[in-house]
């Protein structure tokens, strides 16, 4: 029953510098469709660079202040790093797990912005719970997401945190299949 919702959809899946992923921006438009069928007005990204990932993140975060629903949603590379997750643009170059930092986007500041927006509901689905293929790992980072909180949010992991989601065989990941039926 909420008049005005909105949603930015990510689905990043050909990567540069990592191991391509054949399901997420198949992923983001499965979601982005279900979403606007329902009424979403959406912000939809595939293959993002970083500054593009940004520059949509700031885009959504307009649109959303002051919505009764706003969803986030990623499809992607995602690993956490000291106990915090971040979300891996097409173009990040990782060759150790200090790179993780500078080039990820934090998907705490995601919920933040989120937060700021004043919205009545917010929604955050990640189904990124990946473990990046970097040469040197060191004890700060862990398999899978971290586990997050946050206030008026509700945050949806593909698995639980600190596990390693599965890509799956068919168009979709396994999550985004269920949640899409």
């Amino acid at each position: 029953k909420a008049d005005r919702r909105v949603a930015f959809v990510v689905g990043n899946g050909a990567y540069k510098n990592v191991q391509p992923l054949p399901n997420p921006s198949i992923d983001a438009k499965s979601i982005a469709g279900v979403l606007r069928n329902v009424g979403f007005e959406v912000v939809e990204g595939t293959n993002l660079t970083r500054d593009k990932m940004t520059e949509r993140l700031l885009e959504f975060g307009k649109k959303a202040q002051g919505a009764d629903v706003a969803v986030f949603f990623y499809a992607g590379h995602g690993t956490q790093y000291r106990g915090q997750n971040y979300l891996i643009p097409v173009d990040a170059d990782i060759l150790t797990e200090e790179d993780i930092e500078a080039h990820g986007v934090s998907a705490r500041g995601v919920v933040s912005r989120m937060g700021r927006a004043n919205n009545r509901l917010n929604l955050v689905i990640l189904d990124a719970c990946r473990t990046l293929p970097i040469k040197r790992q060191d004890r700060d980072a862990g398999s899978g997401l971290a586990p997050m909180k946050a206030s008026g949010t509700l945050i949806a992991y593909a698995t639980a945190p600190n596990f390693v989601a599965k890509d799956g065989n068919g168009s979709n990941s396994p999550y985004t299949k269920s949640l899409v039926d």
